[in-house]
């Protein structure tokens, strides 16, 4: 049985590339984060969605970081069944000879 890997790997290399963006895009984000609490103006509304802001970021870099993982765990596993059925068969193989 040949599996074709390619595919998995582009759609996990795709993967990292958006995390690697969302790991940018929420560093430049917060970079404008104040760390002390305004009480007064406006603002308070202005921490409030940027606090919004970086929970949804970390929401989906965390959603995709957990796909990527599987990702990578089920290529191994089917690399690991592709590598390990051939060198059987070439080992089988050779003793009835």
């Amino acid at each position: 049985m040949n599996i074709n890997l390619l595919p998995y790997a582009v759609f996990w290399g795709v993967l990292a590339l958006v995390v690697l963006f969302l790991i940018v895009y929420r560093k430049s984000i917060s970079s404008h984060e104040d760390d002390s609490i305004h009480l007064a103006g406006g603002m308070v509304a202005e921490q409030v969605t940027l606090g919004h802001r970086l929970s949804v970021i970390d929401r989906w870099g965390k959603t995709l970081r957990a796909r990527r993982k599987i990702t990578f765990t089920i290529e191994n596993v089917w690399g690991e069944r592709r590598v390990g059925g051939a060198s059987n068969s070439i080992l089988g193989s050779a003793g009835a000879v």
